[in-house]
């Protein structure tokens, strides 16, 4: 296995920096002490084209050494599964159980529809997002 000396943020991510869990089957998900997490929420999110939304992480889970980011707003017609970074700043391993929760989404009505929504317009990388995408 390739040992890898640092990560490009202008390239791509090689493959061999992540592994797959199926959180589902384990019942938890242990993040350690500086480890990064891409997650999916449990829940799809389908916005009509007057409705936009945003995602914050919970300030409980914070207080725990728990970072819940994300790409917080969400357009007028986005459709699929937000993905999370966890990143666990604290100094001890965390535990997140499957289905616990660790964001939360406000909506916002909008005072038109959308002229094109998120998911209709033409090179998106997000439009329909079913798995989590590096």
């Amino acid at each position: 296995a390739t040992r890898l000396t640092h990560i490009d943020l202008a390239g791509p991510i090689p493959d061999e920096y992540f592994r797959k869990i199926d959180v589902r089957k384990l019942g938890e998900l242990k993040i350690h002490s500086g480890e990064v997490v891409l997650a999916r929420t449990l829940e799809k999110v389908v916005l009509p084209d007057d409705i936009a939304g945003r995602i914050e992480g919970k300030s409980s889970v914070a207080r725990r050494g728990v970072s819940v980011q994300a790409a917080p707003l969400f357009d007028a017609g986005w459709n699929g599964y937000p993905v999370l970074e966890l990143n666990n700043v604290g100094k001890l391993p965390a535990v997140a159980k499957y289905g616990s929760s660790i964001c939360a989404m406000s909506f916002n009505h909008l005072s038109s529809s959308t002229f094109q929504s998120y998911a209709k317009r033409d090179g998106v990388r997000y439009g329909v997002q079913k798995k989590t995408q590096v």
